[in-house]
């Protein structure tokens, strides 16, 4: 299973998870053997990629292959698309890398339910 995870930075397993899906400046794409228990990482750069629309949820998903993303918040046209593309969305309250890694190994994620989205990320006033 391949997992999209958007970060804040890029410090290894030590990477800051983004608090929103689609304005993240770096992804990691997970690879979660379970039948092994192989787990490992590849962080990428979403420098050059069009951000912050429901397109980009999309183009990410497909870029990298993944089966499902894990988040703090995303929005819901993101939501959205990538219900549309049969891709599952998790959500978590970790705050590193290292530790939405040991949430995929322990079978410990918890689908994100399409209520919780973000209505919009523009400060108001």
């Amino acid at each position: 299973m391949r997992y999209l995870i958007p970060l804040e930075n890029d410090l290894g397993s030590h990477s800051r998870i983004s608090s929103h899906f689609g304005r993240s400046p770096y992804y990691a794409v997970v690879f979660h053997d379970p039948s092994s228990g192989k787990i490992r990482a590849e962080i990428k750069s979403a420098s050059g990629e069009a951000r912050g629309g429901a397109c980009s949820a999309g183009d990410m998903v497909r870029k990298f292959g993944v089966d499902a993303v894990i988040v703090k918040g995303i929005g819901v046209r993101a939501i959205r698309v990538l219900q549309e593309l049969g891709v599952k969305i998790y959500k978590t309250g970790s705050e590193t890398l290292d530790q939405v890694m040991r949430e995929i190994e322990g079978g410990d994620l918890i689908p994100f339910s399409s209520d919780e989205a973000c209505k919009g990320m523009r400060p108001h006033g």
